[in-house]
């Protein structure tokens, strides 16, 4: 009956949202790119500003306070094998003869695309700076209540230099606006921790299950069919191939793909070698429909992650609400601006309701319409959070941009977009409860039936808050019993500070290193012999599960 009632609740709210908000366009996803072939990109295509509709702020309501996050800007291929592979894999065949003249019209064009992206794979394009520049002026101008004077900016980064730069190029822009402001940069593991909460990195507690779900077999056969359905590469294959079809050694449709990355990627580099001739409109759709269907499998509320991607954005979304909290305190005008990625704006979108954002599709043939990345997170895409006060009245209101877009949602106001922040944030802690309820983790293969976990580098308990471990040493959980029986060890009993205690239930301990389980032991008070080799695990484990069997009441 719950799970029906929480069901319910998500289609009603998308409902609710498509009612206050309206399609972004009437448009479908293939006429939508067929229309603007730079959409095929997805995550690549490069931000666009179109001026949007603007509600002018209840009579009397002044801006004082802006929480932002915002993706990194346009940036060269991610990783330098994308460069790589492809020059590798046109220069065999021209060795073996097998490319058509066109085939080594498109190779001197790959040759070129290297030459350009070496050593930049992943870095911020000219373009991307530009970006940041023009979101941060728009910001100013229209807010300048809250950017007058010494007033405070915080920026935050994860520690990728492409976000670093990012928020150097917003930060310069709003300084060269006013020189008086005063700016606070930081880009560490801490501030990556909620910034990129997939990071391994900074969350080396992160769950095996869905680090491995492009692993795992049914993902791999459930991409695959999809990728066939789609995708047919025979008429490109002819295209490039002396012999008609590529040589058996090349996976035609991975090839496609890569062209395609190629191609889209020219409008963030601007590099001017144009790949786009390659591909009908049709081809390039197929191949966004790729794209698109595993982000939204692996990053947005898509079944397959099982509703990990959401339990993990909850740590970004607390401490937005936690610092905008803390500036209500403060009451003077300030910003806190966070520079990201495209893979933690997703599931930060749905979990806020944005519209276009939490569509839950069960038929693949549905997604591109319902869930559509270039939308959701183009380069230097961003969420802006723009909180109003009026003198004589205690309450707050928020408006909240998507992409500079105006965002509806499901709450009573006088005047939407326009909600008292009371309500937005009740809103949300709701759904953060949801998602951290909806991703409770299932036990692994070598758990017992009804057993807890409790995962090291980051402890917790449904409900509870986290600990961060320190120096490989497990923190208390905030358990309803905290009679922990590996309490026996010494590293345990340093970092649960607390006394070794007498219990008598058994518990079985297993855990994992680089994702790979290693066999369970059993301990108990009379049998603490494991306790030695658990202490090593935790001190060189990325990842420490234990499993309390009976769990705790």
């Amino acid at each position: 009956m719950t799970v029906r009632i929480m069901r319910f609740t998500k289609l009603l709210l998308g409902l609710v949202l498509a009612a206050c908000a309206g399609p972004l366009s009437g448009q479908n996803a293939r006429q939508e790119i067929y229309a603007n072939p730079d959409k095929a990109g997805g995550v690549y295509y490069a931000y666009t500003y179109d001026n949007p509709a603007r509600t002018p702020a209840p009579e009397g309501y002044e801006p004082f306070y802006i929480s932002h996050y915002g993706r990194h800007g346009s940036r060269w291929l991610l990783r330098a094998s994308e460069y790589t592979e492809v020059l590798e894999t046109f220069g065999k065949a021209a060795r073996e003869g097998a490319l058509s003249e066109f085939g080594q019209d498109v190779l001197r064009r790959v040759e070129r695309a290297c030459s350009d992206g070496e050593g930049r794979a992943g870095d911020l394009t000219p373009l991307g700076a530009e970006q940041h520049y023009g979101i941060a002026e728009r910001m100013f101008e229209s807010y300048p209540e809250v950017f007058r004077g010494n007033a405070r900016v915080d920026a935050q980064s994860t520690v990728v230099v492409r976000c670093v730069l990012s928020m150097a190029a917003f930060c310069d822009r709003l300084r060269r606006m006013n020189p008086e402001l005063e700016i606070t940069r930081t880009a560490n593991n801490r501030t990556t921790r909620y910034l990129n909460f997939f990071s391994t990195a900074a969350n080396p507690g992160l769950a095996p299950e869905y680090l491995n779900l492009l692993k795992s077999e049914s993902w791999i056969q459930a991409e695959e069919r999809f990728r066939k359905s789609r995708m047919h590469p025979e008429r490109l294959m002819a295209r490039l191939f002396a012999g008609g079809k590529a040589p058996a050694d090349i996976d035609p449709r991975e090839l496609m793909q890569q062209l395609w990355a190629l191609a889209v990627n020219e409008q963030d580099t601007r590099s001017g070698i144009t790949f786009r001739d390659l591909f009908t409109p049709e081809e390039l759709y197929a191949v966004w429909e790729c794209v698109n269907y595993r982000f939204y499998h692996q990053r947005g509320p898509g079944a397959l992650n099982r509703g990990y991607a959401l339990r993990y954005a909850t740590a970004l979304l607390e401490e937005i609400i936690a610092r905008a909290d803390s500036a209500l305190v403060r009451g003077v005008p300030s910003a806190d601006l966070r520079f990201g990625h495209d893979g933690n704006l997703m599931p930060l979108t749905c979990l806020m309701a944005f519209d276009g954002c939490t569509a839950e599709v069960s038929d693949p043939d549905l997604i591109a319409d319902a869930w559509r990345d270039y939308r959701i997170s183009p380069m230097a895409a961003n969420i802006q959070m723009i909180f109003y006060r009026k003198e004589g009245t205690a309450d707050i209101l928020v408006r909240i941009l998507h992409n500079e877009h105006e965002m509806y949602f499901p709450l009573a106001s006088a005047r939407p977009p326009y909600y008292k922040w009371d309500d937005l944030r009740a809103f949300y802690r709701r759904r953060i409860a949801e998602a951290k309820a909806t991703a409770a983790e299932p036990p692994s293969a070598g758990a017992p039936p009804g057993s807890r976990s409790i995962t090291g580098c980051w402890a917790s308990d449904p409900g509870g808050a986290a600990y961060s471990t320190k120096g490989g040493g497990l923190y208390k959980a905030p358990l309803s019993r905290s009679a922990l029986c590996y309490s026996y060890s010494p590293i345990f009993r340093s970092a649960l500070k607390t006394r070794p205690l007498r219990v008598d239930k058994e518990i079985v301990i297993t855990w994992a290193s680089d994702n790979r389980e290693f066999p369970s032991e059993k301990s108990s008070r009379k049998n603490p012999s494991c306790n030695n080799s658990i202490s090593a695990a935790v001190s060189s484990s990325a990842c420490l599960r234990i499993w309390v069997n009976p769990p705790f009441a």
